[in-house]
């Protein structure tokens, strides 16, 4: 079996490794996240981790990477000398990574091929393996635990939607549960579902959602307009984000727009596309549609802003949970 799921997987890598490099190209580590994908690390990169005890982290994107940071602050707190490597598979979860107090290396995760696994584990040789909610990999949960390192389910989820899905794979879920040094799922109904995916009973616990552990406290948005630089553009603006927008949807948010300036409500909109790639589109958009606007990686100084200025493009990555905090209403 997983000979077959190498040759199909390898077939796969002749088209993911151009696409990889492309995507790469707008934040320019193209080459740097083909390589750690392929399972190769530079002298650098493993002089961090050389001769200290090293725990590795994977989280799939931007929403997993932010889910642990209550554990990933839990780690260095029990284990302050420990050194910690958080895996992910998006560049913009990639980008959250390298940012994150603690993390001691942020890398791609490497290509689920036999050698691939087998390289990259025995590089980064981590002493414990923890994989947040279902990156269910069949070669790195196999190595992991052939090569006897205790491997971890941490902020376990099965949804209802997914489960049927899941179940009609339960013959080849059952053996990869079963390497699984803990199992902890989200909640009662994601751990019933676990189980009847042939995880054991007792690897199994409810340990509740991570995200719920996040250091938020709701703010106080009088005082955090006053004092913030957005100011100049928010005043006596009736503020809504449109947060994490995928396709097709900045034109539904602009008409809502132009429909509420039209009832004579002052309204000033905080657009953030989900992926980054579709900021230049958003950009052109907003130019088509003649809607003043401002891209945030070029608004720096308040004396900058126009008048009449409309609406703000979020043209980076990790502010989405400020503006949000700064408006009177949110779409997502």
């Amino acid at each position: 079996m997983y000979l077959l799921y190498d040759l199909i997987l390898l077939l796969a890598t002749l088209f993911l490794i151009p696409y990889a490099f492309i995507k790469g190209l707008p934040y320019g580590n193209s080459l740097r996240g083909l390589r750690q994908r392929l399972g190769f690390f530079s002298t650098a990169e493993l002089q961090i981790l050389r001769g200290e005890q090293t725990f590795w982290i994977h989280a799939v994107s931007v929403g997993e990477v932010r889910a642990s940071l209550p554990l990933i602050k839990g780690l260095k707190k029990i284990y302050p000398q420990c050194r910690l490597v958080l895996s992910g598979m998006t560049f913009t979860g990639h980008e959250i990574a390298r940012s994150i107090e603690g993390i001691d290396l942020a890398i791609f995760m490497p290509f689920d091929l036999s050698r691939t696994v087998k390289r990259s584990l025995k590089t980064i040789n981590p002493e414990l393996v923890i994989i947040i909610e279902t990156e269910l990999w069949p070669n790195f949960i196999r190595y992991t635990k052939q090569y006897g390192i205790p491997l971890v389910l941490a902020n376990g989820r099965i949804s209802r939607k997914s489960f049927p899905r899941y179940l009609t794979v339960k013959r080849f879920m059952k053996p990869l549960l079963e390497k699984f040094s803990v199992i902890a799922m989200q909640d009662a109904a994601c751990a019933r579902r676990i189980k009847a995916l042939g995880a054991p009973s007792h690897l199994v616990h409810v340990t509740g959602n991570m995200k719920f552990d996040l250091p938020l406290t709701a703010p106080d948005i009088d005082s955090l307009i006053e004092n913030t630089q957005f100011k100049p553009l928010f005043e006596n603006k009736f503020v809504w984000v449109a947060g994490s927008i995928r396709s097709g949807e900045a034109e539904i948010m602009i008409r809502c727009h132009r429909q509420l300036i039209e009832q004579g409500i002052p309204s000033f909109l905080v657009l953030a596309p989900r992926h980054p790639q579709r900021f230049n589109s958003v950009a052109e958009l907003l130019k088509t549609e003649d809607i003043p606007f401002m891209l945030r990686s070029t608004f720096s100084n308040p004396d900058t802003c126009s008048d009449d200025c409309q609406v703000l493009l979020v043209d980076t990555v990790g502010e989405l949970t400020r503006f949000y905090a700064l408006a009177q209403a949110i779409f997502v």
